[in-house]
C-alpha cells in the first residue's frame, strides 16, 4: 500500500499537472500575491490590535463610548481590508509591468471602491467575496492597463514632453484607467445580476424539510468555511444562511449549536488556527513564520486570524489545505463525542464568535472546568494535525539550499561539511541580502543627482573619408561635472533591474537629437545605439523601443551583444523582427568575443557586425591580421556591414582589408563628442594626421 502511494505521489510530482502548478507558483502573478500580503502585515497588525483593545475594554467595563469607538474603528479597518488588498496587489503588479506604482495603486483602489459598493448593494453573501476580488482582480487589471498605455491613440501626452516623464506617465494613464475600471465594474455587475437569484435559490433549499440535523449542518459549515477562507473568501458571511440554520445555544436541545462551534471548533478563528500557532511555535524553524505566529497570539485569543492567514500566508497556499480543513472537523468530532459521553456538559449560553478563548468555555459551560479542558485538548489535537504539514512546508522552503549542498558535495568531496555549515546559515544569508540591497540603494542615491548625457563618436568610411555615422555613448557627470563613462552606473542599474529604463532614456535622447539634426545629416548617416540584453525580454520595453525607433527608420542601428540570444530566444527574435519592420538595422556588437558568433550569422536576421577592439589590437601579428581579414571576407560574402572599432593609429587603418561596406570607429578620427561639438564636426571635413597609403 505504501509503495503504491509513493508511486502515485511521484507520478503526480513529475507529471504535467505538477509542473503547471510549480510554474504557477513561480509566476509573476503568484509573486505579486505573496508580496502584497507581506506589505499588508503592518495594516493587519493594526486591525488585530484595535480588535483586541475593543474586547479588553468591554470585559474591563470601560466607558461605553470608548468601547464603541474602538469597535467602530475595528469595523472600519476590517471593511477597508479589501480596498487595501486592491491597492497593495496593484502596486506590486505595477512594479512588474514598469508602470507608475502610486498612480496604478490609486486606480486599483478606486476600482475596488466601486466594486465594493456593488457587493454591499447585493447583500452580505456577495460582500463575502470582496477579499478574493481584491486579491485577484488587480492581477488582470494592471496588465490591461499596461497594454492600453502602449496604444498611441490613448496617449494624451508625448513621452518626450519637457513637462517630464512623471507628468506624461500619469496623464497617459487616464484613458486606460477609465476603460479598465468600466470593464471591471460592468463585468461584476453582470455577474452579480446572474448570481443573486442562484444564491437565493440555494438559501431556500436549506430551509426545505426534512431539515438536516445540527451535526450535519455544523460539519458542512466547518468544511465550507475553511474551504472558502483558503481562497480568501470570508466564510462567515458567505455561509451565513447555513450558520443561521444551526440553532442558538439558548433555544437548541441537541449537543451542537452556535456556541458549540465558537468554543470547540473554530478555536483561534477559521481553520482552528490556534492549533496552527502552536504547531509553528513547536516545530517551526523559519524565523519569519515564528515572528508572525508570536504577533498573532493576542488576536487569536478573540478568534481573529487575518494576520496569520495573510501574513504566512495560509490563503491560496496548497500545503495548508488538508490541515486547515481537517483540524476544525477533528475538533467537532472530539467535542461531540465527549459531550455525548457525558464528559462535557451541553452548552446553553449564547456567546459571540469573538469571545476570548478560555473565557468563552467557562461562560458557556456555566462555570464548569470540563469545557475548558476539552478546548485545550482540541488545541493540542489540532497542533498534532498541523505539525507534519508545517514540517513539510519548512523542508520545502529549504529545498533550494539542500540542492545546492548536494551539488557541492559532488564537487568538493571531503570539504562538504564545512561548506554545508557555511551555506546553512540563514542569519548570514539574510544579512548578505540586506547588505547587498542596502549597497545598491546607497549607490543609486549617490548617482541619482548626477546628470546624464549622450555623446557621439564618429564613424567614417575609409574609402571616401566621409562621415557616415556615429555611436551614441552614455556619459555621467562626475563630482567635477566632467562627463565620464558610465561603468559604475551600469553595474548598479543592472543589479537593480533598471537597465531597460536606461536604454529607453538613451534611445529617447537619440531620437530627439536626430530630429534636431534633421536636414544636416548626410544621406547614409546612421546612429548606433547599444541596447542591453534584458531590454529585449520585456514586452512593454520592446513596444516603447519600436515607437521611438520608427520615426528614425534606417538611420538607427541597434547594437546587441551575443549574450542577448542566450535567454528567451524566440522572444528576442520577435523583438528583432518588430524593429526591422520599423526600418531599424540590427548589428551584433563585440563580434567574435562571445559564444558562437558564426552560428548567429545564419540563424538570425542581422544587418551587420561590429568587430571588437581586441581584434583590432592583433592586426600587428600575421595570424591576427589573417583572422581579421577572414571575418571581414565572410561578412562581405553574406552582404553584412562591418564596423571596426578601436582604430587608434594609422598603421591599424593601413592593415584593414580594403572592401566596401566597412566603417571605421576609433580615436584616430575622434573621441565621443557632445552633441554641439559633433554638430560642428558634421559641418567640417575630417582631418587625419597620417593617411594610410592604401586608402589614398
Amino acid at each position: 500500500m505504501a509503495a503504491t502511494w509513493h508511486r502515485w505521489r511521484n507520478r503526480l510530482r513529475h507529471g504535467r499537472t505538477w509542473r503547471r502548478v510549480a510554474d504557477l507558483g513561480s509566476s509573476d502573478a503568484a509573486r505579486a500575491l505573496r508580496d502584497s500580503m507581506l506589505w499588508l502585515t503592518p495594516y493587519l497588525m493594526v486591525l488585530s490590535t484595535v480588535l483586541l483593545l475593543a474586547e479588553l475594554f468591554r470585559l474591563a467595563g470601560a466607558p461605553r463610548s470608548a468601547t464603541v469607538a474602538l469597535e467602530a474603528g475595528a469595523t472600519g479597518l476590517r471593511d477597508a481590508l479589501p480596498l487595501a488588498l486592491w491597492g497593495a496587489t496593484g502596486a506590486v503588479r505595477a512594479l512588474q509591468w514598469r508602470l507608475p506604482r502610486t498612480a496604478v495603486a490609486f486606480v486599483c483602489f478606486a476600482c475596488g471602491l466601486l466594486c465594493d459598493r456593488l457587493l454591499v448593494m447585493s447583500g452580505p453573501t456577495a460582500q463575502a467575496f470582496s477579499v478574493p476580488l481584491g486579491l485577484l482582480a488587480p492581477l488582470a487589471i494592471v496588465p490591461w492597463i499596461g497594454w492600453l498605455v502602449q496604444r498611441r491613440w490613448l496617449q494624451l501626452w508625448s513621452g518626450e514632453s519637457p513637462a517630464g516623464d512623471n507628468v506624461g506617465e500619469s496623464v497617459n494613464l487616464i484613458f486606460p484607467s477609465l476603460i479598465v475600471v468600466a470593464r471591471v465594474v460592468c463585468g461584476l455587475g453582470l455577474l452579480l445580476a446572474i448570481g443573486a437569484p442562484l444564491a437565493r435559490a440555494v438559501a431556500e433549499l436549506l430551509r426545505l424539510p426534512p431539515a438536516p440535523s445540527a451535526e450535519v449542518l455544523a460539519a458542512a459549515y466547518a468544511l465550507g468555511n475553511s474551504a472558502l477562507w483558503l481562497l480568501g473568501v470570508h466564510g462567515f458571511y458567505a455561509l451565513l444562511p447555513l450558520l443561521e440554520a444551526i440553532p442558538a445555544a439558548s433555544v437548541g436541545e441537541g449537543i451542537v449549536n452556535q456556541s458549540f462551534l465558537g468554543v470547540f471548533v473554530f478555536i483561534g478563528g477559521s481553520g482552528a488556527t490556534a492549533s496552527l500557532l502552536l504547531a509553528i511555535l513547536w516545530v517551526g524553524r523559519q524565523r519569519r513564520h515564528r515572528v508572525i505566529a508570536m504577533a498573532s497570539v493576542a488576536p487569536a485569543v478573540i478568534n481573529v486570524n487575518e494576520l496569520l492567514l495573510f501574513g504566512l500566508p495560509v490563503i491560496l497556499h496548497p500545503r495548508m489545505v488538508v490541515p486547515f480543513v481537517a483540524a476544525p472537523l477533528c475538533n467537532l468530532l472530539l467535542a461531540w463525542a465527549a459531550t455525548r459521553a457525558g464528559l462535557v456538559p451541553m452548552l446553553r449560553t449564547d456567546l459571540p464568535f469573538n469571545s476570548p478563548m478560555g473565557l468563552n468555555a467557562l461562560l458557556a459551560g456555566g462555570g464548569s472546568l470540563a469545557p475548558l479542558v476539552m478546548q485545550a485538548v482540541n488545541v493540542l489535537t489540532g497542533a498534532l494535525v498541523y505539525a507534519p504539514f508545517v514540517l513539510r512546508w519548512q523542508r520545502a522552503m529549504a529545498g533550494e539550499d539542500a540542492a545546492a549542498q548536494s551539488a557541492l558535495q559532488q564537487v568538493f568531496g571531503h570539504r562538504f561539511e564545512a561548506l554545508a555549515m557555511a551555506l546553512d546559515d540563514p542569519v548570514s544569508r539574510l544579512n548578505e541580502v540586506h547588505r547587498s540591497r542596502a549597497s545598491i540603494m546607497d549607490r543609486l542615491t549617490q548617482l541619482q543627482h548626477r546628470a546624464m548625457c549622450v555623446h557621439y563618436q564618429p564613424q567614417v568610411d575609409p574609402l571616401t573619408g566621409d562621415l557616415v555615422g556615429c555611436e551614441a555613448l552614455l556619459r555621467v557627470h562626475d563630482d567635477q561635472q566632467q562627463a565620464q563613462p558610465p561603468g559604475d552606473l551600469l553595474a548598479v542599474l543592472g543589479k537593480a533591474a533598471l537597465l531597460p529604463e536606461l536604454d529607453l532614456w538613451v534611445l529617447s535622447a537619440v531620437a530627439a537629437q536626430v530630429r534636431d539634426w534633421q536636414g544636416r545629416l548626410p544621406a547614409r548617416f546612421r546612429v548606433a545605439v547599444n541596447v542591453s540584453p534584458c531590454t529585449f525580454t520585456h514586452a512593454s520595453a520592446v513596444e516603447r523601443m519600436v515607437q521611438l525607433a520608427a520615426p528614425m527608420g534606417d538611420r538607427l542601428v541597434i547594437e546587441i551583444t551575443e549574450e542577448t540570444f542566450l535567454g528567451a530566444e524566440q522572444v528576442v527574435v520577435d523583438a528583432i523582427q518588430q524593429l526591422r519592420r520599423a526600418g531599424v538595422r540590427i548589428h551584433i556588437d563585440d563580434f567574435g568575443t562571445g559564444y558562437s558568433s558564426l552560428n548567429y550569422l545564419h540563424r538570425f536576421a542581422v544587418d551587420g557586425i561590429k568587430m571588437d577592439k581586441s581584434f583590432t589590437d592583433t592586426l600587428a601579428a600575421e595570424r591576427g591580421s589573417q583572422v581579421f581579414s577572414g571575418i571581414c571576407a565572410l561578412a562581405h560574402s553574406l552582404d553584412l556591414e562591418v564596423v571596426v572599432e578601436g582604430v587608434e593609429s594609422a598603421w591599424q587603418l593601413d592593415r584593414l582589408p580594403a572592401q566596401p561596406g566597412l566603417t571605421v570607429q576609433g580615436w584616430l578620427y575622434g573621441r565621443a563628442l557632445a552633441p554641439a561639438d559633433f554638430g560642428r564636426l558634421m559641418d567640417a571635413p575630417l582631418k587625419v594626421t597620417e593617411t594610410a597609403s592604401k586608402w589614398q
